[in-house]
């Protein structure tokens, strides 16, 4: 039977270093199509006689999740990824899938709960690469 994509590790690579994020479960990776290519969305095109050829429109590569809040994680050191300066890296931990977001930027403005300390993140970057370990 495959195995999919289900429970996941997710590293941040910040000023600072490679950080390991607590994430909970319900990580989203949006933007995946051709590996290291800047996404793309496609729309037919027809004319009056049918199938034309398609349009592209490009979209944003993104990744959101939510962290849980520990004394070993300095949020300052996530908001410090700007401008590309980054990248995330998520891996299944069964299957083996590795999915990279490059050039990445924390969108910051974090907001903490507080008793399960958790905090939602949304890193934006270039293009997602994709391989097997």
């Amino acid at each position: 039977m495959a195995k999919i994509t289900g429970r996941v590790k997710v590293t941040v690579d910040t000023e600072a270093g490679q950080t390991l994020i607590h994430s909970k479960s319900g990580v989203t990776i949006n933007g995946l199509g051709e590996s290291g290519v800047p996404p793309v969305e496609r729309k037919p095109v027809f004319s009056d006689l049918g199938l034309v050829g398609n349009s592209e429109e490009q979209v944003e590569a993104f990744t959101e999740f939510t962290i849980i809040d520990t004394e070993e994680l300095l949020l300052d050191s996530l908001a410090k990824v700007q401008g590309g300066s980054g990248s995330v890296t998520i891996t299944a931990l069964t299957g083996g899938k590795v999915y990279t977001l490059v050039n990445v930027t924390c969108a910051g403005n974090f907001t903490l709960t507080t008793g399960d300390g958790e905090v939602p993140v949304k890193f934006f970057g270039k293009a997602w690469t994709e391989a097997v370990q």
